[in-house]
């Protein structure tokens, strides 16, 4: 490489790294002034707290590209040409997985049936399933449990049957990443570096034993996103293998079961993705029939299969989190200034015997639930009429409302709100009825139970923020941002597919660490993508 050409290397990385510490402290200023003011009211501190920030990541954010440079570089130099990546070596880090997490499983035993879990196991128990959870996950969930339970008298045995279900899943996952990046470095120390960060984390390690959802669709989506870095790398390549393709497909529709809300930035990054492979493709039909298979699959699921295992639909409720939070927040702050009318018919829409006294800035599961539907339904053209004319009178409330809602996605030290009324929790570390705690590692036990409401995690200003969402939303914009800045572009399809998915949890209900667990798994993915933008720009 010319001294020309290290120039222009080290210019855009300038470049690059001012854009990403521009981001980094706008979001972390945002969340700060929201956090103390309750709005986006901006003074000197904040102003100062911006600069600091700014020059803070932007220094950080490009001596790791500098780093990460160096050692792709070296990664280069100390490869074995040819080497290939053992099968047997994805076998051992899948025991490796689970030998390192058995003193956790033990310690939280049976598992934590926690979050909705306690809902989808009566939903099986009584044959009353909804489609408010996801119904494969539901049945899944609920029958691993109800069946151990009948065959065994415990309930107990049922959870834990359930969670070590989930532990030989996640399991294989993340093992499944560290033989990605072995196969990508062919080298040992970034995969066993992989495999540390993976199964000790304490974050991952907590929630590969929580029942939750997302833990499974997290670990798929991360290894979903490994095989369309090798799809949009090698279109080719990955047609030409069959294995390749069907395990594209059970994971994209894993993903897309188990969260719908991934739906949307799919099928938006689908034209995208077909403009690529009908462009440097030549295995066109092979393409189609994948999507078509997944889309058939897909439909089948979401369809017919739904319809007849599920007796309730989930509530349209679920998507109205931005304006019943923005139009309570109104009725609360502003009731004395408005018309007696206007309150009436805000009456009318929202049930006070609900929610309706629990407004919580940062939750809107009190604001939604009060919504009466039947009413909505009724009287859609009203309920938006008098959206927008609150709209006009407080655009500030709204915006606000929106913030506070969501600042704990992009905040490094938020307020974490986990339940409804508003009580604070980074995640739920109890057991839900009728499962009963007996933890075989007491010590253990108690340490892990710090992430659930301890300073670790909620109130140390120099510790909280290394498990906050926030910091690997941050690393994966440093690694969004070297891939663009690489012209790396058929890379940033799938990543246009992340960054659209990120964006639909803002319409949610709360800002959840559960919902961006997969930004944790999806860390040391990211140098993969790097490295392929490296190489691409430096010309080899």
């Amino acid at each position: 490489m010319s001294a020309k050409q290290k120039i222009t290397i080290n210019k855009r990385n300038l470049i690059s790294s001012t854009a990403v510490g521009f981001i980094i402290a706008l979001c972390n200023t945002s969340g700060f002034v929201i956090k103390h003011n309750h709005s986006l009211k901006f003074g000197i501190v904040p102003v100062l707290y911006f600069v600091a920030a700014l020059f803070a990541a932007s220094v950080l954010t490009f001596l790791i590209y500098i780093l990460s440079e160096r050692l792709f570089g070296l990664s280069l130099n100390n490869e074995e040409e040819g080497r290939k990546a053992p099968f047997e070596i994805f076998l051992i880090g899948w025991i490796f997985f689970l030998i390192c997490w058995a003193p956790i499983f033990l310690a939280l035993y049976p598992g934590l049936f926690a979050y909705d879990n306690q809902w989808q196991y009566y939903m099986v128990v009584n044959n009353d399933i909804s489609t408010h959870q996801p119904v494969i996950h539901t049945l899944i969930l609920g029958n691993i449990i109800y069946i151990t339970e009948k065959i065994t008298g415990s309930i107990n045995k049922g959870v834990a049957a359930y969670t070590i279900f989930q532990a030989v899943v996640m399991g294989a996952g993340c093992s499944y990443i560290a033989y990605s990046v072995f196969k990508r470095n062919k080298s040992l120390v970034p995969s066993v570096l992989t495999a540390l960060f993976l199964a000790f984390y304490p974050v991952l390690t907590i929630f590969v034993f929580t029942g939750t959802k997302d833990s499974i669709f997290s670990i798929a989506l991360a290894d979903f996103m490994i095989l369309n870095f090798e799809l949009f790398e090698n279109p080719d390549g990955f047609f030409g293998k069959k294995g390749k393709k069907i395990f594209w497909i059970i994971l994209a529709f894993v993903v897309l079961s188990f969260r719908s809300n991934a739906v949307y930035p799919f099928v938006l990054t689908i034209p995208f993705a077909a403009f690529f492979i009908i462009k440097k493709s030549a295995k066109k039909r092979e393409a189609l029939s994948m999507i078509l298979i997944l889309a058939a699959l897909y439909v089948a699921y979401a369809g017919p299969f739904c319809s007849i295992a599920a007796k309730e639909k989930v509530s349209k409720a679920e998507m109205m989190s931005v304006p019943c939070q923005q139009m309570m927040r109104v009725y609360k702050y502003h009731n004395a200034e408005l018309p007696e009318e206007e309150k009436a018919l805000f009456d009318e829409f929202y049930d006070p015997d609900k929610w309706y006294g629990y407004y919580v800035p940062e939750i809107a599961d009190a604001s939604k639930g009060s919504l009466r539907m039947e009413v909505y339904s009724a009287k859609k053209s009203e309920f938006w009429g008098l959206w927008k004319n609150w709209l006009k009178r407080y655009p500030g409330e709204y915006v606000d409302s929106f913030f506070e809602n969501t600042y704990g996605f992009y905040y490094m030290w938020p307020k974490y709100v986990l339940y409804s009324y508003g009580q604070e929790a980074f995640t739920v570390m109890h057991h839900m009825q009728p499962s009963v705690p007996n933890s075989k590692i007491p010590s253990l036990y108690a340490f892990l139970c710090k992430f659930e409401d301890g300073s670790i995690v909620m109130g140390n200003f120099f510790v909280s923020w290394i498990f906050a969402p926030a910091t690997f939303l941050f690393l994966s914009v440093m690694a969004i941002v070297y891939v663009i800045k690489g012209r790396k572009y058929n890379l940033c399809i799938p990543i246009f597919f992340i960054v659209l998915l990120w964006m639909t949890y803002l319409l949610g209900p709360v800002a959840s660490v559960r919902y961006q667990l997969y930004l944790y798994i999806l860390f040391p993915i990211w140098p993969i993508y790097m490295k392929a933008a490296f190489l691409k720009e430096n010309g080899r």
